[in-house]
C-alpha cells in the first residue's frame, strides 16, 4: 500500500490549508477597523510633527491652514497667520482621540449622529490632515455624544473617510468649524493709554486736531484749540489701540486708502503708530504702520504691515473722531 505519497500529500495540503488561513487572518487583521480602545486616527501620533496642512470642510465650504515657512496661515484670508493654538488643538486632539464603541454603518442612519459626509444642510465636518502629499488622517466629526467625560475630553461621534463604519469616540476634541476667520490668530500689538504722549488725528481735507501732555504723570490730555474738550471722547480715542482687535483681515490695497483718515500716535518711549481708516461699503477698514526706537516697532511691523483689518464702528469712530467730536456738550 502506497501511504507514503499520500502522507506527503496530506502534508502538503496541510501546509497550503495554514498559510492560506495565515493569508486571510493577516488580511483581516489590516483591513479590521479600530476597536475599544484603539486610535480613531491610527499613526497620526507617530508623525504629528510632520503635519504641514489642515483642511476642515463643512456644509459651508472649506477652510485650509498651511505650515510653512512663516507659521501657520490661513489659505483662505491671503496667507494671514493663523492661531496655531488652534491648529495644535485639533490635531493633537485627533491624535489622542479613542474609539470607545462601534455605531451605525448604515448611510440611511449617518443623519442621527452627523456622520454623512459633508453637504448641504448636513451638521458634519471633514478634517484632513496632511504631510506634505501623504494624508495621515481623514476623519468626518459628527455630533457630540452623551457619554461620560472628564477633564478636557469629550465624547462625539466620527467616521473614516471613505468607510462605512461610524464610531463614538472619546478624546480632547470637539466639533469644529469651517469658517476662515475663526482659525485667524486675531492677535495684535497693543499701545496702552499711559504710554501715549500724544495723537494727532488728520481728516482727508487736512483738518486736524492734535491730544498731548508733556509727562507720563500728567493725567490729562490738552487738545489743541479747545478750552473745554470732552474727557470721555479724549480717553476713547487716546486708548483706543490698547484693546486693538479686527473682525476681518486682508492684503492692503495702499489705493483703497489714498483718502484715509491719518491718526497718529507717539509714545512717551519713541513709538510712532500711524493708522489709516477708511470706509467702504458700510464697514471700516485700517492699516497700520509702526517705527522708532522701541522694541514694540519690530513687532508691530511684522503683525500688520502689508495688511488691511476690519475693524468695529466703535474703534473707527474713536480713531477718526473730528475736531467738534471732542467738544464738551453743554
Amino acid at each position: 500500500m502506497r501511504t507514503k505519497p499520500f502522507v506527503a500529500l496530506a502534508a502538503v495540503t496541510l501546509v497550503v490549508v495554514v498559510a492560506a488561513a495565515v493569508a486571510v487572518i493577516g488580511r483581516r487583521t489590516a483591513e479590521a477597523p479600530p476597536q475599544a480602545g484603539g486610535p480613531l486616527a491610527p499613526g497620526l501620533a507617530e508623525r504629528i510633527n510632520a503635519v504641514t496642512r489642515v483642511d476642515v470642510t463643512s456644509a459651508d465650504g472649506t477652510v485650509t491652514v498651511t505650515r510653512g515657512d512663516q507659521g501657520w496661515t490661513v489659505q483662505q484670508k491671503d496667507g494671514y497667520r493663523a492661531d496655531a493654538d488652534a491648529v495644535k488643538s485639533l490635531v493633537v486632539g485627533l491624535a489622542e482621540a479613542r474609539v470607545v464603541e462601534a455605531r451605525t454603518a448604515q448611510p440611511d442612519l449617518y443623519d442621527r449622529l452627523g456622520v454623512g459626509d459633508p453637504g448641504p444642510g448636513k451638521e458634519s465636518e471633514l478634517v484632513t490632515v496632511r504631510a506634505g502629499d501623504a494624508v495621515l488622517a481623514s476623519v468626518i466629526l459628527g455630533k457630540t455624544a452623551s457619554g461620560n467625560a472628564a477633564g478636557n475630553t469629550s465624547m462625539l461621534y466620527a467616521r473614516r473617510a471613505g468607510e462605512a463604519q461610524s464610531w463614538m469616540v472619546r478624546g480632547p476634541l470637539a466639533p469644529v468649524q469651517a469658517e476662515p476667520l475663526r482659525w485667524l490668530d486675531r492677535a495684535l500689538p497693543r499701545l496702552p493709554r499711559d504710554r501715549v504722549q500724544a495723537v494727532e488725528v488728520r481728516q482727508p481735507d487736512g483738518a486736524a486736531v492734535t491730544l498731548r501732555r508733556d509727562a507720563p504723570s500728567d493725567k490729562e490730555f490738552a487738545v489743541s484749540g479747545m478750552e473745554k474738550p470732552s474727557p470721555s471722547a479724549i480717553e476713547q480715542t487716546a486708548g483706543a489701540l490698547a484693546a486693538l482687535t479686527f473682525e476681518d483681515v486682508a492684503k492692503a490695497d495702499p489705493a483703497r486708502f489714498k483718502d484715509a483718515v491719518v491718526t497718529t500716535y507717539r509714545g512717551f518711549d519713541g513709538l510712532t503708530v500711524t493708522v489709516r481708516t477708511v470706509r467702504r461699503d458700510d464697514q471700516a477698514w485700517l492699516t497700520l504702520t509702526a517705527e522708532g526706537d522701541a522694541p514694540e516697532a519690530t513687532e508691530w511691523q511684522a503683525k500688520t504691515a502689508g495688511w488691511a483689518f476690519r475693524v468695529y464702528d466703535a474703534l473707527a469712530d474713536d480713531l477718526t473722531r473730528k475736531g467738534e467730536g471732542f467738544a464738551a456738550k453743554e
